[in-house]
């Protein structure tokens, strides 16, 4: 499959679900992956409003349709990294691998998620923060 269909078969996926759609842009991985910009299709508890543009994904299965979860500024979601339920990534921030951040989860500035590594509820990973590896950051922390 050339690298054209398998663009216009991931925007053709993404606009069947309904939140967001995936805009080309000329951003790429690490590994120079292409990566698409968000766009909101609807407005969103967040704060978000209907076409407002966000962060970039690798794919549509690293922003769930589902829920109020959102990526935002340069923030950047790629690999098999998934962003769930109303968790928000904002600002510089990266989640990769296969990690995951879900519920009311915030990731933000320059704070980086991958690995395994699972934040969830209503922690916060702000400034500079790693998590990595198989973590599991829960409840109400905040590093």
């Amino acid at each position: 499959m050339t690298q054209m269909r398998m663009v216009a078969n991931l925007l053709d996926q993404a606009l069947e679900r309904g939140k967001y759609e995936l805009l080309p842009t000329r951003k790429v991985t690490r590994h120079r992956r292409p990566l698409f910009q968000v766009r909101a299709l609807k407005d969103l508890r967040s704060g978000v409003r209907a076409g407002e543009r966000g962060g970039f994904v690798e794919r549509p299965d690293n922003l769930s349709q589902a829920g109020n979860c959102w990526i935002a500024d340069g923030a950047i979601v790629s690999g098999l990294a998934r962003i769930e339920g109303d968790a928000v990534i904002s600002g510089e921030a990266q989640v990769f691998g296969t990690a995951r951040v879900s519920q009311s989860a915030k990731i933000a500035d320059r704070a980086r998620v991958f690995g395994a590594a699972h934040v969830t509820d209503a922690a916060r990973g702000e400034d500079w923060a790693t998590v990595r590896g198989d973590a599991l950051i829960a409840c109400q922390a905040h590093i």
